[in-house]
């Protein structure tokens, strides 16, 4: 017997395993989705039927836009709030930052003309677990890795902060409301 459910299941085809996969959170540009998998970063915007300005019946299309080959497995991706897609303000921008199994994170940036820059931030000694940018400080991010610690670094990509963890933390969160906690 099949099952009627209130959620629809969409695929995108893949080079490699995906590792992690991350939605761009911003509401100016939510149709861009990051795949990392165990060499690269593929960035694809999804477009839903009901998201579209004339639905065709088609449930789900999907076009690739970038590749970032990377050449370790990807552990973990945060979009950067200056990323501008498919807006009439703002030339096509897209900006995320990534970590691996290489220890480093990468920042990103591409115009999708083909001038693409890549800034390596270094300072963890094992994986990295997660990153995320944190809001309103014009591109600082925050890392855990499994040498338990957290780091924080300006947008430069240069390490601000390290902070000894007394566990393993593979998932963390920034706290708008109140900026003093993560």
């Amino acid at each position: 017997m099949i099952e009627n459910n209130d959620y629809s299941t969409f695929s995108i085809p893949c080079h490699d395993i995906a590792n992690v996969v991350e939605f761009a959170p911003y509401e100016w540009c939510p149709t861009l989705l990051a795949v990392g998998t165990n060499s690269r970063v593929s960035i694809y915007q999804c477009v839903f039927d009901q998201e579209k300005e004339e639905p065709d019946g088609e449930d789900f299309e999907w076009r690739s836009i970038f590749d970032f080959q990377n050449g370790f497995r990807v552990t973990a991706i945060s979009w950067c709030p200056e990323t501008t897609f498919l807006t009439r303000e703002k030339e096509d921008f897209i900006r995320f930052a990534i970590g691996g199994s290489d220890k480093k994170i990468k920042i990103v940036s591409a115009n999708l003309k083909g001038d693409n820059t890549c800034q390596i931030c270094e300072g963890h000694t094992d994986f990295i677990n997660s990153i995320a940018y944190i809001p309103d400080t014009a591109g600082e991010l925050v890392s855990t890795g499994d040498d338990n610690t957290l780091r924080l670094w300006n947008k430069e990509g240069e390490q601000q902060g390290c902070f000894q963890l007394s566990a393993l933390e593979c998932l963390f969160a920034y706290m708008k409301e109140n900026q003093e906690r993560l």
